[in-house]
């Protein structure tokens, strides 16, 4: 498989001029040099360098024009030129976003019809009016995205009537590994839509619950993933326009997702390092990918960009004889800005993509030569996993295995035999808001953890390993070192004001474990003193693990 990605498209050159670059001290920002420069580098991708990409995915703000007909049907016409038809139309698949259910983008309330958004393109100053029903507004995308009519529509195990373009699923290739979970989180202040089913209202609003109490995107996720696996797919890419708000609060799915995608914030980043090689096996949180920066200029980064995807058949890293699959996610950028200073920093204004840096050899549709070019973002990773459903599942060996554990603390700590760990609020200054690894004499308090990026270092009756230690707890952080204390780092669902998250995958502190006899295992350079779990260079902490006790899983709000 090979496709492309990206989300917040603006418009080409062709379009710059229309009645969606109005207001102009608003919208115009979706017509500056960089929303045009994305169209000139795809064009440079399938010209130039000979890609011949599959399918395209948009996640969502596609081309800011509200569903309106003549809106899309530029879009369809940007799509099929800059592509040279090499991707047809009924393979370009839109999700969407908040300009893609009003122009406006569902930002401010309209004071008729209670506080509502409207569907369409319709619009007084900078609130919505009414304008497209939403059986209307519906057609208009599958007139101009024909591939929805082959989207795949999950079975409902609740009695939930899915639909596309809001929710559905997609299965690009027979023969591919990878399963597209294509949900409805669309980033709007105002998510009431008159006319709206109730499965299609916007994954963010709490107040849609289930009969099981969970919220509607949740549901859809727990459907979507059944299916792909009743399917026979391993590999599951989950895009939203929108992330921090929180749509799904079961963990039990958002962990089964390899990758989630995800735009609004007109930002880049990922929370892996760049090139990383992640095993899905010991993946314990979905890599979380930003790509919201293909076309409205809101100051915040100097490039344009848009992602590409490839599936391949690799060997197996062991001695099985089942296949694996690896997905390689690439970035390129198209506009890099002449700024000297940009982003802007601190100011939410438009300015970075007014003019772009020419790249001889490149397309040039009027404004210069742009090229595709390798993304000087700290973007890229790959994704290894088995190509079909295993077997059998591995022979359990290891405390390491997957599931949440609870770590028995020996040597006396405490005065006692053994305690747990558990986390509390960190008494040293630097870390006042944060919760340090420390020991509690009851069961109850104990802390539950998983174990991810696993490393056999050495075999033998006795093995030792290298982890990384994640907090199953509501905010799932890894355990990382500050000073020497050990604590609870920045959480999956944490985000900056700009959009990337404030976690690295990668930033878990590499934990050694060294397995002692049956039940006890070492952790080397660890130490519990006075009062907390530290780093020391001599030091070493005697465990031992069980699994760990059900709890009540807290619902993010």
């Amino acid at each position: 498989m090979d496709l492309l990605f990206m989300a917040d498209i603006g418009h080409s050159r062709d379009h710059r001029v229309s009645q969606y670059t109005e207001p102009a001290s608003i919208m115009k920002r979706s017509a500056f040099e960089g929303a045009f420069s994305l169209f000139d580098g795809l064009q440079d991708f399938i010209v130039n360098q000979g890609i011949r990409p599959e399918a395209v995915l948009i996640a969502g703000d596609v081309g800011y024009v509200g569903g309106a007909s003549n809106g899309l049907n530029e879009t369809e016409y940007d799509f099929q030129k800059y592509l040279q038809g090499v991707v047809p139309k009924d393979k370009v698949f839109p999700l969407i976003g908040n300009h893609d259910v009003n122009y406006l983008g569902c930002m401010v309330p309209s004071p008729s019809g209670g506080g509502v958004c409207w569907y369409g393109a319709g619009h007084t100053a900078v609130v919505s009016s009414q304008d497209l029903n939403f059986h209307d507004w519906r057609q208009n995308w599958f007139t101009h995205f024909p591939g929805l009519d082959s989207a795949i529509i999950p079975e409902s195990l609740e009695g939930h009537d899915w639909m596309a373009p809001g929710r559905y699923n997609l299965n690009l290739k027979e023969d591919s590994s990878v399963y597209f979970i294509m949900g409805l989180v669309s980033g709007a202040f105002v998510t009431s839509w008159p006319g709206t089913p109730v499965d299609s209202t916007d994954g963010s609003r709490s107040s849609q619950k289930d009969l099981r109490g969970d919220s509607t995107e949740c549901a859809f996720l727990r459907d979507s993933i059944k299916n792909g696996r009743k399917m026979g797919k391993t590999v599951f890419v989950y895009m939203t326009h929108h992330f921090n708000q929180n749509p799904c609060s079961d963990w039990s799915l958002i962990s089964q997702i390899d990758v989630w995608i995800y735009g609004h914030v007109h930002n880049a980043w990922q929370n892996v390092d760049q090139g990383s090689i992640v095993k899905k096996e010991d993946r314990n949180y979905p890599v979380r990918v930003l790509i919201g920066n293909g076309g409205f200029d809101n100051g915040l980064i100097d490039t344009v960009s848009f992602g590409r995807l490839t599936e391949e058949v690799v060997p197996s890293s062991d001695s099985s004889s089942e296949e694996r699959v690896r997905l390689n996610f690439e970035f390129y950028d198209t506009c890099i800005s002449t700024k000297w200073r940009c982003p802007v920093v601190g100011v939410n204004v438009p300015g970075c993509w007014q003019k772009c840096r020419d790249v001889p050899g490149g397309h040039d549709s009027g404004g210069g030569p742009r090229k595709a070019l390798p993304t000087k973002q700290k973007l890229g990773f790959s994704i290894e996993a088995p190509r079909r459903p295993p077997k059998s599942k591995p022979h359990p060996s290891t405390p390491f295995e997957s599931g949440a554990w609870n770590m028995k603390v020996l040597n006396g700590t405490n005065g006692t035999s053994s305690s747990w760990m558990t986390l509390s609020i960190c008494r040293t200054a630097w870390v006042t808001a944060s919760y340090c690894l420390t020991i509690s004499d009851s069961e109850d308090d104990a802390a539950a953890f998983h174990f991810y990026d696993q490393s056999l270092e050495s075999a033998g009756p006795l093995k030792n390993y290298s982890a990384r230690v994640a907090v199953a707890g509501d905010g799932r952080g890894p355990l990382q070192v500050y000073d020497g204390f050990l604590y609870e780092g920045p959480n999956f669902w944490d985000t900056s004001l700009n959009g990337p998250g404030s976690m690295n995958a990668d930033d878990g502190l590499r934990l050694q474990f060294q397995q002692k006899d049956n039940d006890t295992w070492t952790i080397v350079h660890v130490q519990y003193i006075n009062g907390s779990f530290q780093v020391l260079t001599d030091a070493s902490q005697e465990v031992s693990f069980q699994r760990a006790r059900p709890k009540q899983v807290p619902v993010f709000v």
